[in-house]
């Protein structure tokens, strides 16, 4: 699992690089303002989908461990009598008020919300790589070449824009069904239909609530209460933290199955030294993250647009805090994995609380949404750690193995310091690649890794002898 978990986080690196790429390509050309209304309306429809529909990703992450058993019943159920109907109408109502861009960000929620229940769907059967490339990069990489193709034909437009994010959903879907007419060998028949917890589903969907309220309203209070510049600079903030959740995410895709079926089987140990083992794997990759967003914020800011240069040292307060929480573990995933889920969402709405009073108190500023997100996100992290410390009844990790983990990055960080390394693009480069290279040294030290990797070389090879005429 270990080895799975480092392949899914290399691509999901490919497909971060993606995105920094076409963020920075929209950026450039349209300006910050633009770039604010393209972020608007989809952020309006990512709202939509965490607010309604995405509790069938973990319906299918919980529920499909279980390869023997299946939810299509369910499903269909709930596609023709819930999804279908709210989106047609949504649709409808969006036309007759003529807007016509939000229409489309509707739209784009039908193959958004199909490509989730199929990634997450591959993930429980055990196909990771198949569910990653197509969910992480494949539509990226269409996304690139649509914006490629604005450019060149200088058509550049709020709905070209929205219809390449289209086309990229469409291309992820096709994809899936292609490595699902070539793969030789189909899954084991769904012999036993279960019967979903309504109230299960409606504890997913809660916290799948919250989190949208955390992640994407503060773009939109930046457009709705300040102006199009300063929600395109809150999306430039939130893209740092989708680029951690690049490095989170495969957690979530990864061991969230296999959450779920150790703490069906009643083995807590097994939970807890893979929890240990998910926080050694993000934090090996959170150390490349923390060069750009630490160490050279200036050249990853200059990426998107001078402008917001003036905001370097807010960027790298915000980016601190988002990477030294994501360094404590998928707090999230293993609660709602173990039969915690509501203590999970009374955390989140605290927090979500805590994040409401900030923005009140701090309304007049013109970047309160960036302090109120920071407030929650430490208000939410600390009670699920010590939550997870009293369920294992130890530390996830101790102390000294945590620490040691930051002391590659602390230590590029002081070279940097004190050797006054200029702030461009080739030394970020350089320094990137010396991280890399300690972390790949830190990779080979950890027991767990090394030992997954060879067993793994070892079984490719004995299959290559056993292949020899």
């Amino acid at each position: 699992m270990s080895l799975v978990l480092i392949v899914s986080i290399v691509i999901k690196v490919f497909g971060a690089a993606l995105e920094i790429v076409n963020q920075a390509m929209i950026t450039n050309c349209v300006g910050m303002d633009a770039y604010g209304d393209y972020s608007f309306y989809i952020t309006i429809a990512e709202i939509v989908y965490w607010v309604l529909f995405s509790s069938i990703v973990k319906c299918n992450t919980f529920y499909l461990s279980d390869k023997t058993k299946g939810i299509s019943s369910y499903k269909k159920h709930y596609y023709f009598h819930f999804t279908l109907p709210v989106l047609l109408l949504a649709v409808g109502v969006s036309l007759v008020l003529r807007q016509y861009a939000l229409s489309l960000a509707v739209v784009i929620l039908i193959p958004y919300i199909l490509m989730y229940d199929r990634s997450s769907t591959l993930m429980a059967r055990g196909h990771y790589t198949e569910a990653l490339i197509g969910e992480y990069t494949i539509g990226r990489l269409v996304n690139c070449i649509g914006i490629v193709i604005l450019m060149l034909t200088d058509s550049m437009s709020l709905m070209g824009l929205l219809l390449c994010y289209f086309i990229g959903y469409i291309a992820i879907l096709l994809y899936f069904f292609a490595m699902q007419k070539l793969r030789r060998k189909k899954d084991i028949s769904e012999s036993e239909q279960i019967v979903i917890s309504g109230k299960k589903a409606v504890m997913f969907q809660v916290s799948d609530m919250t989190t949208a309220a955390v992640d994407k309203a503060p773009i939109v209070l930046q457009y709705l209460f300040v102006d199009a510049y300063t929600a395109g600079f809150v999306s430039i903030i939130v893209l740092v933290k989708r680029l951690v959740s690049f490095v989170t995410g495969p957690t979530a895709k990864v061991f969230m199955p296999e959450f779920a079926r150790l703490y069906k089987a009643g083995d807590k140990q097994g939970l807890r030294r893979f929890y240990g083992l998910v926080m050694r794997i993000q934090m090996l990759f959170i150390s490349c993250l923390c060069i750009p967003m630490l160490v050279f914020p200036k050249t990853l800011l200059g990426i998107f647009d001078d402008t917001i240069l003036q905001y370097e040292t807010l960027f790298r307060i915000v980016a601190l805090i988002f990477l030294l929480m994501t360094t404590l573990g998928p707090c999230t995933s293993l609660l709602q994995m173990t039969g915690q889920e509501k203590k999970d969402n009374i955390i989140k709405i605290t927090s979500i609380v805590v994040m409401l009073f900030v923005w009140f108190i701090l309304r007049n500023n013109p970047l309160f949404t960036l302090y109120g997100l920071c407030a929650q996100l430490l208000v939410e992290i600390i009670p699920k750690v010590i939550l997870i410390c009293v369920y294992f009844r130890n530390l996830p990790q101790p102390i000294h193995k945590y620490i040691w983990m930051w002391v590659p990055v602390a230590l590029v960080w002081l070279i940097a310091f004190f050797t006054h390394i200029p702030d461009t693009f080739l030394w970020m480069v350089a320094a990137e690649v010396v991280m890399l290279l300690l972390t790949a040294g830190t990779m080979l030290l950890d027991k767990d890794i090394r030992v997954a990797v060879l067993s793994r070389l070892h079984r490719k090879q004995k299959t290559a002898d056993q292949d020899r005429p």
